[in-house]
This record gives structure tokens, sequence and C-alpha cells, in this order.
């Protein structure tokens, strides 16, 4: 990925392939990189597929180190979880905290359709909207703070291709700039010019 690029900027070419030297440079130039965004509160999330499994008649768990479901306290959940229940899978939606009050399924039991994310410090709380009445297979998929370094080279190699792309528009606005101007005499904005009668 780092060689992609560095083919992107023009630093190597098709074929090339990096030292150990180079390797060990370029991702260490990486992993600053996202140091300092991480100093500049700019942070690089990854979406993270986990399974639970869901307690008979409990609708409420906690969720981050230590909590019911023990991992990492995520920052927002996805509206892609699911239950895998008999080899298929039932969506869960994720709801605002006024919506999911407005239902009417407290103290209902079922599968689990819908949830509530409360994101509080240290534990976050996810409920859901029926007691499960057997152990679901529960999927969650949530944003959590990147860990891998493989994220961040995705990461690097998209913004060079995006500087990239900035700077060959760039430099084709200047090129197109430096054109000789047409006579736009008698043109206002998306106007016809008025024909002489």
């Amino acid at each position: 990925m780092i060689i992609n690029s560095l083919i992107s900027l023009g630093d190597k070419i098709i074929g090339d392939t990096l030292t150990s030297a180079e390797q060990t440079y370029y991702l260490a130039k990486l992993n600053t990189f996202l140091e300092s965004c991480d100093l500049d509160r700019l942070l690089v999330y990854q979406i993270v597929e986990e399974s639970f499994t869901l307690v008979i008649g409990s609708s409420s768990y906690t969720i981050g180190s230590g909590g019911n479901f023990n991992t990492a306290r995520p920052t927002k959940v996805e509206d892609t979880c699911f239950i895998n229940y008999l080899n298929t899978l039932y969506f869960v939606e994720v709801l605002s905290e006024r919506n999911f009050t407005g239902l009417q399924t407290q103290g209902l039991s079922g599968m689990p359709r819908n949830l509530y994310y409360n994101l509080a410090a240290p534990l976050g709380t996810i409920t859901f909207d029926y007691l499960p009445d057997i152990a679901y297979d529960f999927h969650l998929k949530s944003w959590k703070q990147r860990v891998s370094p493989r994220l961040a080279i995705l990461f690097l190699c998209r913004s060079a291709i995006s500087a990239s792309s900035n700077l060959t528009s760039r430099s084709k606005l200047r090129r197109d700039m430096s054109a000789p101007r047409r006579n736009l005499r008698g043109w206002r904005g998306n106007r016809r010019p008025r024909s002489a009668l």
C-alpha cells in the first residue's frame, strides 16, 4: 500500500519495490503522521464487527473495558447490526433516544429488533427493545479508534491519491486560465446577449 502511494506521488514507478530500509522509513513516517492526527484531535476510526451472546431476560448491557460486552467502548454504533439466528440474519436498527423511548415494548420478550446506544463514560450502555427469549448471537458493528497499522496505511494511500489528484487538477486549472480569453462582451451571467433589432 505504501508503494501505491509513492507511485501516485511520482516517487516510484509501477513494478518498483521497496527495500527493507525504505519500508521501515515510510512506516515510521506513516505512524508519526497518525500520531500527529491524534494530537490534533483528527482521529482515525475503523468499523469493527464483534459477536456477543445475549442473556435471556436481559435487555440492557454495558459496553467497554470490564463491561457486559468486554471490548473497547465504541464511539458510534453502525446501523448494520444484526442477530444471526438459525443461519438467518435479522437486522437490528439503531434508534435515537427519543424514538427508542417511544416504543411500546418494555417488558415484552422476543427477538430484539431495535437498540439504543448511550455513549456514557467509562462504560456505554446498549439497550434492546425486547427482553431476549433465547441466547441470541448478536453482531455489533461499531466505530473504534484505529489500532492497526494496516488501516493507517490505507488512510495514507487515500490521502496521497487525493493530494496527487488535487495537484493534477490545479495544474490543469492554471493551464486553462492562461489560455487566451474569448470576448464575452454582451454576455451577462447565463443570459444570452441581446440581439440588435
